[in-house]
């Protein structure tokens, strides 16, 4: 009986032992995250990693200079009900690009006079910026990029009206003037001014392509066809994009919501597990923006080194799934390159067609343009009417130049555009 009250205090001990030892050991993990979490933030800084909301768009330009104005006012004429269905049942005709439904197209085009005056308007300016309120983050709201598809595709119908009545320079021109907001849109500092940019391009290239058949013999034409293709400025830019995106996905990645943590933490343990594992994820996150901006090339050209700042990202974070879930901005940074290359390979193809046309009636000399995946001369196909110029696409692999999704099996990812032979 008297050994209870020393068995006691031996096992009272040993119980605050083993708090006291917990406790350290918890406070040692969470001092030991935010050590890790300040070293990464220098060295994030030191390599030039926008990480500042304030910073994203620091000097905005005269509204004399803007597009925006004259942007917006033409989107506020597109959320007409009656202007969107006329719209979107156009667009659901096939092929969207060019238009063939002459009904339709009228119809549309009928509602579309204002916005199209203000769009045309809105291309002879030399910036865009919408003046965004960056420091709200991750709850900005980029509504009115997502809305610009729609006038880039206006003007594609409007062109294509145009070249229907048989009038062929002002159809061309009004291809150069969606070509110019393709430009200001890439200068939008986030994935969707990039995404959009492209997406528009396309457009504008498969509608200029239907046109070539009818203009292969007028060199003049061609010039203007040309211009097009000019018209849509320097190449796409990722780290523009990134400009934007890595300050908002580090401004979300910060917040309770990002890791799915409670507004408020009801004990000390709670608190120290929630704070290590903010910690963790935002030193990773840093960590994989370092990487990847320490590889990222400065020419926007260089596609072998986007791949390989994509590959030290990914050995970064493909090591631990639950942190690659946290580092949220990286599954865009794939779609950022290939967004590129495909855009830069539409550029390629559509100046090599176009200069081989001027050159079979003696102006100047068919370009010899090289395929941005591979590195390697465009293909070429010819068949008994038409040229068949085309990029390899994403797989690297040459399917014989067969558009995407226009064959059963659908494998093929060659980026073709059709020239008229004759």
């Amino acid at each position: 009986m008297r050994r209870r009250p020393a068995c006691l205090s031996i096992a009272v001990g040993l119980c605050l032992v083993i708090f006291g030892a917990g406790t350290l050991l918890f406070f040692k993990l969470l001092h030991g995250s935010e050590d890790d979490l300040k070293r990464q933030l220098r060295l994030a800084k030191s390599e030039g990693v926008p990480l500042e909301l304030n910073e994203i768009e620091p000097d905005l330009p005269a509204k004399s200079e803007s597009a925006t104005g004259l942007l917006l006012g033409a989107l506020g004429y597109t959320e007409d009900p009656t202007w969107q269905k006329a719209f979107d049942r156009l667009s659901a005709a096939k092929p969207s690009f060019p238009a063939q439904d002459r009904k339709l197209l009228d119809k549309l085009l009928a509602l579309s006079a204002q916005p199209l005056q203000l769009l045309e308007a809105a291309s002879q300016k030399p910036k865009l910026s919408f003046g965004r309120n960056w420091s709200l983050g991750r709850k900005l709201d980029v509504e009115p990029i997502w809305n610009l598809k729609r006038p880039i595709g206006l003007l594609c119908y409007k062109a294509c009206q145009l070249f229907q009545n048989g009038k062929e320079v002002a159809a061309i021109q009004e291809l150069q003037a969606a070509a110019r907001l393709c430009s200001l849109l890439a200068q939008d500092p986030t994935w969707y001014g990039l995404a959009f940019s492209a997406s528009g391009a396309t457009s504008i290239e498969r509608t200029l392509e239907s046109f070539l058949p009818q203009i292969a013999q007028d060199r003049d034409l061609l010039i203007t066809a040309q211009k097009v293709v000019d018209s849509f400025g320097p190449p796409l830019n990722v780290r523009n994009a990134l400009r934007g995106e890595i300050p908002i996905s580090w401004d979300r990645i910060r917040t309770a919501e990002a890791l799915d943590e409670p507004a408020q933490s009801n004990s000390a343990g709670e608190f120290m597990r929630v704070s290590t594992i903010r910690n963790r994820a935002q030193a990773r996150f840093l960590e994989t923006c370092t990487v990847y901006y320490r590889a990222l090339p400065k020419d926007p050209l260089d596609f072998r080194g986007f791949e390989q700042a994509v590959q030290a990202a990914d050995e970064l974070l493909d090591c631990d799934r639950i942190e690659y879930s946290l580092a949220c901005t990286f599954f865009q940074v794939r779609a950022f390159s290939t967004i590129v290359e495909a855009n830069e390979a539409g550029r390629r193809i559509m100046s090599q067609g176009i200069s081989t046309l001027r050159a079979r009636l003696g102006d100047g000399v068919a370009l010899a343009l090289r395929d941005p995946y591979t590195d390697a001369p465009l293909k070429v196909r010819v068949d008994k009417k038409v040229y068949f110029f085309y990029s390899v696409g994403k797989n690297k692999t040459d399917e014989g130049g067969i558009p995407i999704g226009r064959t059963i099996t659908r494998r093929s990812d060659d980026i073709v555009f059709r020239f008229p032979k004759n």
